[in-house]
């Protein structure tokens, strides 16, 4: 009888879960280019995220910001919590790794993200950087021009993953330097942020890394460092999310059976 009981209960949280899913679903940010330097986006409100505007400036490339939405993005934990993530909105932005004479150097270009008002610290949403094969991606953010500390945005980071795990073999990340909020390229020799120029990289589909802020913000601050010579760029995408996390179904489904027990 008590397991019956139980059973019956996760079957009306998990109805519960897909009624509120369809409610108020899942959404990826809708990204709109103005300009190569940068545009506007929006979450059509789900999970009360704001609106939001973004530049793009330091050494990147104008033409070669768009928006993609023909992608592969292949990662279960973050789609449990945002959905499917093939062909999903994402920005790409990047620069050149070369200098004036053409010589390799590292060359940064800095996205910056305007929400309209702060996010909510509860907010459920995150962020995902793609395609840092050598490149790194610097994470910083800020609520009313005070700057939120490093170790709070470092704690933010959820893991390193490949978003294309089908294509090249499987490409992470060189690591994530907590010290640093830093993502660092895939052909990075220690996994730690540095200026090394990465000489003769090649392109691997698709080191990643994912972000799940809870710490309320009202911009955020994406750096990429392109430490290698030629083009590379990287992608961002960004959702959010109305429907439990995983672990609160598992926290309601512990307290049953004490309810039960």
């Amino acid at each position: 009888m008590k397991y019956f009981m139980i059973s019956a209960l996760i079957t009306a949280l998990v109805s519960g879960v897909n009624q509120k899913a369809s409610a108020s679903p899942m959404i990826y940010a809708d990204w709109t280019v103005t300009s190569g330097d940068g545009g506007t986006g929006t979450f059509s409100g789900v999970a009360g995220l704001p609106d939001f505007s973004f530049t793009i400036d330091g050494e990147h490339i104008p033409s070669k910001t768009k928006v993609d939405d023909n992608d592969d993005f292949d990662h279960a934990p973050w789609e449990a919590l945002f959905g499917e993530g093939d062909d999903q909105e994402s920005l790409r932005f990047g620069s050149s790794g070369e200098d004036e004479h053409g010589v390799n150097k590292m060359t940064v270009s800095t996205l910056t993200i305007n929400f309209s008002s702060p996010v909510d610290a509860s907010s459920l949403w995150g962020f995902a950087v793609t395609d840092l094969e050598a490149e790194d991606a610097v994470i910083s953010a800020s609520l009313g021009g005070v700057a939120v500390g490093t170790g709070t945005v470092a704690s933010w980071f959820q893991e390193l993953f490949d978003s294309k795990p089908y294509y090249d073999g499987f490409n992470l990340p060189s690591g994530f330097d907590s010290a640093n909020a830093a993502v660092v390229a895939q052909q990075d020799s220690d996994g730690l942020l540095s200026d090394e120029v990465i000489a003769s990289a090649d392109g691997f589909e698709s080191p990643s890394a994912w972000f799940r802020p809870t710490t309320a913000l009202d911009t955020l601050t994406i750096a990429h460092r392109n430490r290698s010579g030629g083009e590379f760029s990287m992608h961002v995408y960004m959702a959010s999310s109305t429907v439990p996390e995983p672990s609160s179904l598992v926290l309601l489904g512990i307290g049953a059976l004490g309810l039960f027990g």
